[in-house]
């Protein structure tokens, strides 16, 4: 197998507003030793806007753009383009914070998927914190690992998560 890859991430701040841009592309050529040859390749795009409320809240807007090809599309999935959209909000108020972050995956020929994080901390003093969180994921096989077997679907998760974080690090502040 041949693998390359290229990235490039771009950040830049505007007043209250720190802008996003990364391209990522990747391209794995397989030649197997029975004669056959397969060619997977992906092209992302992201974007996104972190937008500082205050000093305690700040929200993040974004896009992300991935499009799968492989050739040949003898598993039966040439192509696949998937658009997304999120949006985040963080806040830190006192000792408590609170996050929420909900995503939009849209994929060729699955449809489409909304997501959410919800999470919240309470923190105790320098060293201990408490927190909790609720969230969903859309899992959406790529171009290669649908080459590598074609019955693959896309998966939903689901977690919870309660929990007591002990930092140390904040014990010489």
């Amino acid at each position: 197998a041949k693998h390359t890859q290229t990235n490039f991430f771009l950040e830049t701040t505007i007043d209250n507003n720190k802008i996003e841009f990364g391209y990522d592309t990747s391209k794995i050529n397989l030649d197997y030793s029975y004669g056959s040859k397969f060619e997977t390749k992906v092209n992302q795009v992201r974007l996104s806007n972190i937008y500082e409320l205050s000093l305690n809240a700040r929200v993040r807007l974004g896009f992300e753009s991935r499009n799968d090809e492989r050739l040949p599309s003898s598993s039966g999935l040439g192509k696949r383009d998937v658009n997304s959209y999120f949006f985040g909000y963080l806040g830190n108020f006192g000792p408590s914070s609170f996050q929420i972050n909900l995503r939009n995956d849209d994929a060729d020929n699955i449809g489409s998927e909304t997501t959410y994080f919800l999470g919240a901390s309470y923190q105790l003093n320098r060293l201990f914190s408490i927190f909790a969180n609720q969230s969903t994921a859309f899992g959406i096989p790529t171009a290669f690992a649908i080459s590598t077997n074609s019955e693959l679907v896309a998966e939903n998760h689901e977690s919870y998560e309660i929990g007591f974080k002990y930092s140390p690090q904040n014990f010489l502040d």
